[in-house]
């Protein structure tokens, strides 16, 4: 139902530290309903131009904290991310992805506390790197 807000528009850009291209990142919203504490966030996915980025290559900055690997969320009982508020997703490629358009599909699966089966969301979206 909110899979359409998962991707933030126009967000896609290359991470550039002591002048390299370390990678990209893209800001992403929590697909359900209500915020959640990050340790029910089960997983998440990147997929761009048809390539699934590993888990180990991303990490998660929400709420103005520091990103942190998406293994580490997963004892983070206190942090939350609400509903609506957008975190960005880094994900390490060295040289980044190269200008101009990309697929880029965000996949989220979120253990909901009141229901037996986890939630999950799903968009695909065009975004521009300049």
């Amino acid at each position: 139902m909110f899979d359409r807000y998962v991707l933030v528009p126009n967000s896609l850009h290359n991470e550039i530290i002591d002048g390299q291209v370390v990678g990209f990142s893209v800001k992403v919203r929590a697909g359900y309903y209500r915020g959640f504490r990050l340790a029910l966030l089960e997983d998440l996915q990147l997929t761009v131009d048809g390539l699934t980025f590993e888990r180990k290559d991303l990490a998660l900055e929400v709420g103005g904290k520091p990103a942190r690997p998406l293994d580490d969320l997963e004892t983070e009982y206190e942090q939350t991310w609400d509903f609506g508020a957008p975190a960005t997703l880094h994900v390490r490629k060295p040289g980044g992805l190269e200008p101009g358009a990309h697929s880029v599909i965000a996949y989220e699966r979120i253990r909901v506390s009141y229901f037996p089966l986890p939630a999950e969301y799903t968009l695909a979206d065009v975004q521009v790197v300049a």
